[in-house]
């Protein structure tokens, strides 16, 4: 019994070291494995997309139409430098800084374009304005701020601006001549106030270019806000809608139409189509 009990107890211990053995000959086994593995990445390296970095600016040049008027506007574009280029200045790469300039016509609300006919015979397919004192030519010459929302990076991409800026108006007030019955071609003044808007004595509108010598300056301020969307599908062209909203306002009263009341402010909501190139 003594014996059988020696027995056992010598297995239990045999089987004790064997079975630890085994465990440490099976991590270094699994240790072997880790060290002769070595993870090979068999996809190059992704290509950092570098952006321009000798574009220093843009121009464009376009027209645009307005709720109250139209006109032509030329913008030029003074890019912001970066210490560096690549995806992390994506959507800052296009931050500009913007001098525009706007030649535009502002039209009053009032304003009705017509063909004259009097005791209810055709005279003249001649268009006129019916009541029209002056025409104003505004010039705006400004500064904005132009953030970009999302770079054309990519040639099939959209670029998204958002533009805003301020600007001093230079408005050229010119009289508006007709051709009344028996008068000939005359400005508006307050003793034919009556025949100024009475279609049975206008006979057209006079010749567009008298009274460019009469011209009267009014100077103002005034503020725009857009947004910008280049649809060139190569970046370094603009093919670009621009849709704005802005204010404008004038030192001195604008007399636009007979029985109206001049103004000093007027606002608009616009659309622009403009063509460029950055360099």
């Amino acid at each position: 019994m003594k014996k059988a009990l020696q027995f056992l107890l010598l297995l239990i211990a045999s089987l004790y070291h064997i079975d630890s053995y085994a465990q440490i000959q099976k991590i270094e086994h699994k240790d072997r494995i880790g060290d002769s593995i070595e993870i090979i990445d068999i996809m190059p390296p992704q290509e950092r997309i570098p952006l321009e970095p000798n574009f220093k600016g843009a121009w464009m040049l376009g027209g645009h139409i307005q709720t109250n008027g139209f006109g032509i506007g030329l913008q030029w574009d003074i890019i912001q430098e970066k210490a560096s280029y690549g995806n992390a200045y994506r959507n800052k790469f296009l931050d500009a800084y913007t001098i525009y300039y706007h030649l535009q016509e502002i039209k009053h609300a009032k304003e009705i374009s017509t063909a004259q006919i009097r005791n209810n015979v055709f005279v003249s397919n001649e268009a006129y304005i019916l009541g029209k004192k002056n025409r104003l030519y505004n010039n705006q010459l400004g500064f904005a701020y132009k953030k970009a929302l999302g770079a054309n990076i990519e040639e099939s991409s959209i670029a998204i601006h958002w533009l805003l800026g301020a600007h001093v108006n230079l408005g050229l007030v010119k009289p508006y001549y007709l051709r009344l019955s028996g008068l000939g071609e005359v400005k508006y003044d307050e003793e034919i106030a009556y025949d100024f808007i009475n279609p049975g004595l206008i006979e057209g509108k006079g010749n567009y270019f008298k009274g460019f010598n009469e011209i009267e300056l009014h100077a103002g301020l005034g503020f725009k806000t857009s947004i910008f969307f280049n649809l060139a599908r190569k970046h370094q062209r603009i093919n670009a809608v621009m849709v704005y909203g802005g204010w404008d306002y004038f030192f001195k009263p604008i007399d636009f139409m007979v029985e109206s009341k001049s103004k000093k402010s007027f606002y608009q909501i616009g659309v622009s189509l403009y063509f460029g190139k950055y360099y």
